[in-house]
């Protein structure tokens, strides 16, 4: 189902948590204060566990491989860019506006 804020929207921001070293420590409560004190507002979600293994569904789905990873998905949610690690602001920008061309 669309959100509204979806429906009149070009780009959404999100993050996504996955979890894959001390899943015990690595809690709603701990994740949610660090992106409090971090001033994080952009929605994230936490990864599902996997019961293929250790690997967090998602980061297995996706064949993700560490943290972290930026994904730049369509409109028809085809992946169009992936980078793993720090990305410059201006690479984001002008892939972003491709996707807007």
């Amino acid at each position: 189902m669309m959100h509204e804020w979806q429906q009149n929207s070009y780009v959404a921001v999100i993050g996504l948590h996955t979890v894959f070293e001390h899943r015990p420590a690595m809690t709603r409560v701990s994740i949610e204060t660090f992106l409090h004190e971090f001033k994080v507002t952009l929605p994230v979600g936490i990864d599902m566990p996997n019961d293929n293994g250790p690997i967090p569904r998602s980061m297995d789905t996706w064949s993700q491989r560490g943290t972290p990873t930026l994904w730049l998905l369509d409109q028809e949610r085809r992946l169009c860019a992936e980078h793993m690690g720090h990305v410059s602001d201006m690479v984001i920008g002008a892939q972003v506006g491709m996707l807007w061309a």
